[in-house]
């Protein structure tokens, strides 16, 4: 075959692989990368399948230049399907393929090594990359923190989980890579050593166990679905099953290319020798495996105890994130009495002991989070439209412009102070039963919530000192975008310390205090959805109107306090 441009894109050395001879050619740079190559790079075909590598220290390790695509995979097993995500395929031809295992990457591999064998020049061997070696080459052999430097944000070009999605999740804020899902192999995430996607686009499986158990094997890098710094970095570890896939996860090839000694060459003709070792091989494996049986006992129980603990702790962190919290605080106890006070059930039994539930219905209820410096409990978030609608079913918080207020997840607006007053009487007619008997349900005092928006500290504003801020919802700042066009649902709108949502921005949230003695308005705190001003969201800051005005700027929360 020809050596021509098209098979050398942004190459300093290409290299073809025809029956058992490399053929070496240099080639220009690429439009493809926007950068060149200081490594030299080859491309080995199997039977029509081209996969290109980039040569990495030691000379002799070769990395896949690309994550395996789902046109490459199908040349082995084509009845594969990398799935579909929210109704895009993720199985076309260039994408990375995904949903595959462990145990299909391997099969991959050993695909190639069957398909190229060893010549009388060089032996190759083909296999996924240990984890040590992914991390060299993902970060150029500079071990940076991230595969592309040791700051954040990443390069606009590295496909994460940022702002070009308009869904719910925490995103990379001020990064819009324009990648929704994966992208195709070689658009995104290149390294200084011309190696795309190692640590974006698509996880990838690692050839090495997680642990000495050895029932999981080790995935590194970042995807498309990821977006926090602690998932980006390049020292971030996952596990799963041999038998488990996913649409975000994949693989790419490294092969150990050495040329043989003449040394080397004796050795592989003398077949008897090479017996030999096999046989000294084999029993060193019994050997060993012999030892291991005597462990045997120990090691099983170690594993169904570390099986255990996690079982516990992932059914207790599914309790709570359905707010299923006298279900979650009987799971930690059960936990408590086989692992005792670990670091896991410290901080959980924190989380669910500072938490009280008021239920308005089977469905529907009412978070408060402990403030033991005022002796009450403040609620977690702004009252919604479904909780007010238990009390009053036919109101409507309406529309902003074209812009729904009325969801069952956002904040109540167009309701006066008497109505929120209204609301609080409501409960303790109805509710009061579900909280101590020296408590009431109120609106706080304005005192009362200032301290429960700084949470304790010194803070200027509801989440900090910094500006600006780095979570909730705002009007249109500069170095910030929130997502969110009109008031947005509670459990997005930023929290401050003690995990209360909503303090500063969404809506402005009555208290119980007059504005002055006069006594013709009542105070609001906290900034709205369309504030922009540093000043209005202080928490110090305050604004008042009369307690008949109704507008789509200002909702209210509820605390349960002494009375």
């Amino acid at each position: 075959m020809k050596i021509s441009k098209t098979h050398c894109v942004n190459m300093v050395l290409s290299v073809l692989l025809i029956g058992s001879v490399w053929l070496t050619g240099g080639c220009g740079g690429s439009k493809r990368s926007g950068i060149k190559s200081v490594l030299p790079e080859k491309i080995l075909d199997f039977d029509g399948l081209k996969i290109a590598f980039v040569q990495v220290e030691p000379d002799s390790l070769w990395v896949g230049k690309y994550e395996i695509s789902n046109i490459q995979f199908k040349k082995v097993m084509p009845n594969h399907f990398s799935g579909y995500h929210e109704g895009v395929s993720l199985d076309e031809p260039d994408l990375p393929v995904v949903s595959v295992t462990w145990k299909d990457a391997k099969k991959f591999c050993d695909f190639l090594n069957k398909t190229l064998k060893n010549d009388e020049n060089f032996r190759f061997k083909f296999r996924l990359p240990t984890e040590a070696e992914w991390m060299n080459f993902a970060t150029s052999g500079k071990n940076t923190i991230f595969p592309w430097g040791d700051k954040m944000p990443p390069p606009s070009d590295w496909n994460y989980y940022g702002e070009e999605n308009k869904g719910f999740g925490m995103k990379l804020r001020g990064h819009d890579d324009g990648f929704k899902y994966s992208t195709t192999v070689g658009r995104c995430g290149v390294n200084a050593w011309g190696i795309y996607g190692a640590g974006d686009n698509i996880k990838e499986w690692c050839e090495n166990a997680y642990d000495e158990s050895g029932d999981y094997k080790t995935i590194k890098g970042a995807s498309w679905a990821d977006s926090h710094p602690d998932f980006l970095a390049t020292a971030n570890r996952n596990y799963y099953e041999p038998d488990y896939k996913f649409i975000n996860l994949g693989f790419r090839v490294v092969v150990e290319v050495e040329p043989f000694t003449d040394e080397e060459k004796i050795a592989i003709a003398d077949k008897m020798k090479a017996e030999k070792e096999r046989a000294e091989a084999e029993k060193e494996k019994l050997e060993l495996e012999q030892k291991q049986k005597v462990k045997a006992s120990k090691e099983l129980a170690e594993k169904e105890r570390r099986d255990k603990r996690l079982l516990y702790q992932n059914e207790v962190q599914r309790l709570v994130n359905r707010r299923e919290y006298d279900k979650a605080d009987k799971q930690l106890q059960a936990y408590f009495l086989d692992f005792g006070k670990d670091a896991f059930y410290e901080e959980w039994h924190g989380v669910i002991s500072s938490i009280k539930v008021v239920r308005l219905s089977d469905s529907v209820l009412l978070e408060f989070v402990k403030i033991p410096a005022l002796d009450i409990w403040a609620g977690r978030y702004e009252i919604t439209n479904q909780k007010f609608k238990q009390f009053k079913p036919l109101h409507d918080s309406g529309n902003f412009r074209e812009h729904s207020l009325a969801g069952d997840e956002q904040p109540v607006v167009n309701i006066s102070w008497h109505d929120a007053n209204e609301f609080c009487d409501w409960l303790n007619n109805n509710f009061k039963d579900q909280i101590p008997a020296t408590h009431v349900f109120k609106l706080p005092t304005e005192q009362e919530w200032e301290k429960i928006a700084s949470g304790g500290t010194d803070s200027v504003f509801p989440w900090g000192n910094a500006w600006p801020p780095q979570e909730g919802n705002y009007g249109i700042m500069q170095d910030y975008d929130d997502g969110f066009v009109v008031t947005c649902p509670v459990m997005d709108s930023g929290k401050n310390v003690q995990g209360i949502f909503g303090l500063g921005g969404n809506v402005w949230e009555w208290t119980e205090d007059w504005n002055d003695s006069t006594m013709t308005a009542k105070i609001f705190k906290g900034g709205a959805w369309n504030q922009t001003n540093p000043e209005s969201l202080k928490i110090i800051s305050r604004n008042a109107d009369s307690p008949d005005t109704r507008t789509p700027y200002v909702g209210f929360r509820v605390i349960i306090s002494k009375f």
